[in-house]
């Protein structure tokens, strides 16, 4: 696929696994782990998308932090979702490798929106 349609393939996907999130969300009895797991999905995806749209090869990694420093170099304004980054990171890990540690469904609700907030400010970056 030409780089110049794999970020809108990118940010389309990303879409998809938001949609799924909040889908598992509202069920009576969610899978908080992997609402988590789908919302970290969707701000990788964005922040690569970002990376492929400014011609940026990234590194085959899922953390956010390192992605974000990465998309920071091109624009600081990014700069305002380290505390998202960091968040999310950890629900990619926490489903391969079953860390010992709960999420709530306060979290799983968080982990939506901050997913969301990442996708939309990046959204608005490429598209308008």
């Amino acid at each position: 696929m030409p780089t110049h349609e794999l970020h809108t393939t990118l940010i389309n996907v990303a879409k998809k696994d938001l949609r799924l999130a909040k889908l598992a969300a509202s069920e009576d009895d969610p899978y908080v782990e992997g609402v988590c797991f789908h919302c970290q999905q969707c701000a990788e995806k964005v922040l690569k998308a970002y990376l492929i749209y400014n011609g940026i090869k990234y590194k085959f990694i899922h953390d956010l932090k390192m992605l974000l420093q990465e998309c920071e170099k091109i624009d600081n304004t990014l700069s305002g979702f380290e505390t998202h980054c960091q968040i999310l990171t950890g629900y990619s890990t926490d489903m391969r490798y079953w860390d010992d540690s709960e999420i709530d469904v306060k979290e799983m609700f968080e982990a939506i929106d901050l997913a969301e907030e990442v996708l939309n400010f990046v959204n608005d970056k490429l598209f308008k």
